[in-house]
């Protein structure tokens, strides 16, 4: 079988997940928060009619199987039996029937192949055989059969191409070969063979287009030129050729439409005009042709329906008309036409079903009816990021002297010199440059602390002076553009405490007032919307410590009260459920630190007990199990800092004693191995300061002596190479 063996990387740039996949039926994170869909999502695999897309770690968009007119993207129309580079930077992708879309890190939408009803969006009905760019300020798209549809930040759906069943929704029948608006507040949205499911904010999952056998699920046969309602408290949603699968805030799994090879999973082939329930405890679901296949919280994938070329990957070519259970470790996985692909949680991509124009890409047009391995390293849809650290003060917000990023570092030695190195695509070193360091660059005097994430960085001088510099798409910098800067640009005075998110940054001033600014499509600013912010914005006073996650945002009030806000997924507010906030809630009380990671959260209570809470596929919350948590659980005693990154975790006791637990395949827990850990292990001694990353982790012992172990593309460890190392390294003297 052909395997493509690409250099392992952390993604350097977060990713939200979409609840709702195209035709596609795209690879989605185990989350089931409807707000998730209003973020720039994380599909990374995505199968469609007789091809798959997938986006390699590092961002690379391959591409195998059918190129009629041009729907690979790579300039031509040759079939591919095994993957090929597309193009560099893609966050999502959406496979469909003959054309396909993505987006790139910076909001933008590239769409290309076939485009005879001008489903593409370039105003032209000409096919493309290379990526076009269509529209920025995108967050999920869905490539249907001859029909796009697209949200933006603001939470616009926008449909074109062709509308001849009302399709498009805009009240009519007529084709476009430009995006139309059709509504606000949308969150996600699945454009299907002929019909389009979308779920605004509240819940409500709504239909338009093609109903013939039910599709849309409101009890007729009729189409429908404008949405109507269907169903109430939906966090997911998947359409494809003639049947639809939502996920309800419970968990439960709904289905209706077309049942003709048993797909709806209900035990019969007779067909439903309204949703019937199918199974309980489903995270993700994907249509293919006549087939669905479902995730459930534990991991397992589950697969019924027509089963022709063994789709179902069951090792039989017999149709299910019940869910029978196929893999378990699942992330993610996709439905395509008579095929299926699901991503493990070690990063291998597996797929089987029919391979007539080597879509399954193991370098054969062989029909596969078990499972086959065909990629390595693929994207994770889990976002991540890195925390803010600091050294642990109750109720007081500490200066960060090192912070470890998704793919770079920085260090403030003893004379306040700021040092950074690894990548710099985004001029997120500060150097003028954007060429990536693989030992450490000073760029800047007198500061006293410093906080990066993903692609941008931020520093405070000594006089309280906040400047930021790097990526810029959503304004984290916070300068009022939208422009990427290579050198450091001053943004606010009086500022104590920084903490950079993803793609928005929060500060906190002399006087107790917390600001906060960037993208905001999960209300992780706080200020009650879901608008990006340019510059910064007053959020609330009265508070003393901050950490922003991913796409949410914690902070500590003077009471020592602990509040939060943003994207939910998981449970990582803690609050009990997966809904976003727009405003902060409260958490819990007593807390001395907070920090939060990339979709889970950790705080320290003044009893020294560690408490986290939220997704834990890999054991990073440290209970000993991989199962989330909606509430705060307790994990160890006599805890001085704690530092959460991507999915592994670190902290120092009170002796000075470092642990780690969580992901570790980069050996990112500094154990020596890279073996997984659900529990605490010990790391090193005499540490007083810590910060993890994205699959890297800084640490400062008490001689001043800088260490650093993990992943090493980029050169992020800093100790002249890009050889990851499994224990901890000395790097330089910050004294």
């Amino acid at each position: 079988m052909k395997r493509i063996n690409m250099r392992k990387k952390v993604l350097a740039i977060v990713l939200a997940l979409v609840l709702m996949t195209g035709v596609g039926a795209m690879l989605w994170f185990l989350q089931t928060d409807s707000n998730e869909g209003a973020a720039i999502p994380g599909e990374t695999v995505s199968a469609g009619r007789w091809y798959t897309m997938a986006i390699a770690a590092d961002g690379g968009l391959w591409a195998w199987g059918s190129n009629q007119n041009g729907l690979l993207g790579d300039g031509t129309t040759l079939n591919r039996n095994a993957p090929v580079h597309i193009m560099d930077d893609v966050v999502s992708v959406s496979a469909g029937y003959g054309h396909t879309m993505a987006i790139t890190s910076d909001g933008a939408l590239w769409t290309w192949g076939f485009n005879g009803y001008g489903q593409l969006g370039d105003g032209t009905i000409e096919n493309r055989y290379s990526p076009i760019r269509i529209m920025d300020n995108v967050v999920a798209a869905s490539a249907g059969r001859v029909h796009s549809a697209a949200i933006t930040a603001d939470g616009s759906l926008w449909t074109w191409g062709w509308g001849g069943f009302g399709q498009l929704g805009d009240g009519t029948i007529e084709e476009h070969h430009t995006p139309v608006p059709i509504m606000d507040n949308a969150v996600a949205v699945s454009a299907g063979s002929n019909h389009t499911m979308a779920i605004t904010a509240d819940g409500s999952l709504w239909g338009w287009g093609y109903n013939r056998l039910g599709r849309l699920g409101d009890g007729t046969t009729e189409d429908h030129h404008s949405p109507v309602h269907i169903m109430d408290n939906v966090v997911s949603i998947s359409v494809y050729e003639g049947h639809t699968a939502a996920i309800t805030s419970d968990g439960g799994l709904w289905i209706w439409g077309w049942n003709e090879g048993g797909q709806l999973g209900d035990g019969t082939t007779i067909d439903r005009l309204t949703p019937v329930h199918i199974m309980d405890d489903v995270v993700s679901v994907s249509l293919g042709g006549a087939h669905t296949a479902a995730l459930t919280s534990d991991g397992s994938l589950w697969t019924w329906g027509w089963n022709l070329g063994g789709q179902l990957g069951d090792g039989t070519t017999e149709n299910r008309h019940n869910p029978v259970r196929i893999k378990d470790n699942v992330m993610a996985m996709s439905a395509g036409w008579w095929h299926t692909g699901a991503l493990t949680s070690d990063g291998n991509l597996w797929v089987w079903g029919a391979n007539l124009s080597g879509e399954l890409g193991d370098g054969t047009t062989i029909n596969r009816y078990n499972p086959i391995h065909v990629m390595d390293n693929v994207m994770l849809p889990d976002p991540v990021t890195t925390p803010f650290a600091w050294n642990p003060a109750p109720l007081k917000q500490p200066e960060g002297t090192i912070s470890t990023g998704w793919s770079h570092t920085a260090a403030i030695a003893a004379d306040g010199s700021l040092w950074v190195w690894g990548a710099n695509s985004r001029g997120e070193l500060g150097d003028g440059t954007t060429t990536d360091r693989y030992n450490p660059v000073r760029i800047i005097d007198d500061m006293v602390s410093v906080s990066v994430r993903g692609s941008h960085t931020m520093a405070i001088t000594r006089d309280g002076s906040l400047w930021a510099w790097g990526a810029n798409g959503n304004g984290q910098v916070g300068d009022g553009t939208t422009t990427d800067h290579d050198t450091p640009t001053q943004i606010m005075e009086d500022v104590m405490a920084i903490s950079a998110g993803f793609g928005h940054s929060v500060a906190l001033t002399t006087d107790g007032s917390l600001w906060a600014w960037g993208f905001n499509g999960h209300g992780q600013l706080g200020d009650g919307t879901t608008e990006d912010r340019h510059a910064p914005v007053h959020i609330m006073d009265d508070v003393v410590w901050i950490s922003a996650g991913v796409w949410h945002t914690t902070v500590l009030l003077s009471d020592g009260s602990l509040w939060a806000w943003g994207a939910n997924g998981s449970g990582r507010l803690g609050d009990g459920t997966t809904e976003d906030r727009h405003s902060p809630v409260q958490i819990m009380e007593d807390v001395v630190s907070v920090m939060a990671g990339c979709a889970h959260t950790t705080a320290i209570t003044r009893d020294g007990t560690l408490w986290a809470w939220g997704f834990n596929g890999y054991g990073h919350l440290g209970d000993g199990t991989t199962t989330s948590h909606f509430h705060p659980v307790p994990i160890m005693d006599n805890v001085a800092l704690v530092s959460p990154g991507r999915t592994h975790t670190t902290a120092i006791m009170t002796d000075g004693s470092l642990w780690a637990w969580g992901w570790n395949e980069f050996g990112q827990v500094g154990d020596g191995t890279t073996e997984d850990r659900h529990s605490p292990v010990h790391i090193m001694d005499d540490v007083v300061f810590v910060s993890a990353g994205g699959a890297h982790t800084t640490a400062l012992t008490a001689d001043g002596g800088l260490w650093t172990w993990g992943a090493n593309l980029n050169g992020r460890l800093g100790d002249g190479t890009t050889e990851d190392r499994w224990v901890p390294t000395w790097i330089m003297s910050t004294r």
